[in-house]
């Protein structure tokens, strides 16, 4: 059985509609990385052999993550590089947060 033409005229218009948004956008800037080095309490940031070891929340003291410097640059991009990386995926829109870390 096939569809009427409405019906797929209908669908069309309703997936129109949807827009995609990326509501775990993180972002920071290259002061609040510095900041994040320069302090010795938690949260703080420190550059080990394996990479970039990031202590979370004071309450946390064990959680703690290693990850490398492409990530903090990619964090730290508000260049066409991210918009092309939303439009290859299909974002429109993203909120962007200020990455705890």
């Amino acid at each position: 059985m096939t569809e009427q033409p409405k019906t797929q005229e209908v669908r069309l218009r309703t997936l129109q509609l949807v827009h995609r948004v990326d509501c775990e956008s993180r972002f920071f800037n290259e002061s609040y990385i510095r900041c994040l080095y320069q302090r010795k309490t938690l949260p703080r940031t420190e550059t080990v052999a394996e990479g970039i070891l990031e202590y979370m929340d004071p309450s946390l003291l064990n959680v703690r993550h290693i990850h490398g410097k492409k990530l903090d640059d990619e964090l730290s991009d508000l260049a066409p590089s991210r918009i092309k990386t939303m439009t290859n995926g299909g974002v429109e829109k993203a909120i962007l947060n200020l990455r705890t870390p």
